[in-house]
């Protein structure tokens, strides 16, 4: 198992935070479940977010609340590691075990890797750490989530939701190559229910995510939270660009998971992979 890889503070923590998972499953054999990731810290000559993991520890201290949800792992600084969200299947990564399979919804808070003329029709996270190598997964070459049956790269997924709070991580001329079912090949996305993400290079908050998830609780759609609390205002000046895309079989069914969809209100999954992606964006600048 990967936690025999971790510190044995960790796996504490890991047994600590399997026992609600497991009431969870024989109370209700439909629980959802989550995983953290976030880095604050990284290597010389990448600016540090200090913001980042109170951004997801806001996020969780909401979301555990939530009936039917149970967080299954919280990977933190160097043990969030870039195979994390690498496809299982022929990209020789974990995403089977820790962010795709059996999880509903994965979270990165970190950085995100822009290119110097944006798009490029690519994306990568980057971790503060390296592990086996790389601090770095990219789309779209290795990140594939949500991909069930006959999907491309094993059909061994079940992520429904994913947040990728990172710079540049859905420039909106790279929607396709990095987050879409292009050609049959998938990015990110493949049979997943939404994503949301960010059109520009958010600032270092604190808060986003856990106000996000504040006003889902109180019954917003992922698409109105996300977009409200992921841009920031003061006075007349505003700033940071938050992006959502939905997905579903036709362009009527993507637009009604679109407007109406949240964790707290979960839609049925896409019967197909082929499919149509809406999205919507708040225009602070971009990337």
């Amino acid at each position: 198992m990967k936690a025999a890889f971790r510190p044995r503070s960790v796996w504490l923590l890991l047994l600590a935070t399997a026992a609600p998972f497991a009431g969870a499953t024989m109370a209700n054999a439909q629980a959802r479940l989550y995983t953290l990731e976030c880095a604050e810290e990284y290597p010389s000559g990448v600016s540090d977010l200090p913001n980042s993991c109170d951004n997801t520890d806001g996020f969780d201290d909401v979301v555990e609340g939530f009936s039917g949800w149970a967080r299954l792992f919280y990977w933190k600084e160097s043990l969030a590691w870039p195979q994390d969200w690498t496809e299982t299947n022929g990209r020789s990564g974990l995403d089977a075990n820790w962010v795709d399979d059996p999880v509903d919804l994965a979270v990165w808070s970190g950085h995100g890797t822009g290119a110097s003329s944006e798009p490029n029709g690519s994306w990568s996270m980057s971790f503060g750490a390296s592990h086996n190598g790389t601090r770095f997964a990219s789309s779209p070459d290795q990140i594939h989530l949500g991909e069930v049956g006959t999907d491309p790269f094993g059909g061994n997924g079940r992520n429904r939701f994913v947040i990728m709070d990172a710079s540049c991580s859905a420039v909106e001329g790279e929607i396709g190559p990095v987050w879409i079912n292009g050609s049959g090949q998938g990015g990110i996305m493949m049979r997943t229910h939404q994503a949301m993400a960010f059109h520009d290079s958010p600032d270092d908050s604190s808060g986003r995510l856990e106000d996000f998830a504040d006003d889902v609780g109180d019954g917003d759609s992922n698409k109105a939270s996300w977009l409200d609390n992921g841009e920031s205002c003061f006075l007349f000046w505003c700033w940071n660009s938050p992006l959502i895309i939905s997905f579903d079989s036709t362009e009527s069914a993507a637009r009604n998971r679109h407007n109406n969809e949240s964790l707290r209100n979960i839609l049925g999954r896409p019967p197909s992979f082929a499919g149509s992606f809406v999205w919507n964006f708040v225009d602070n600048g971009g990337c």
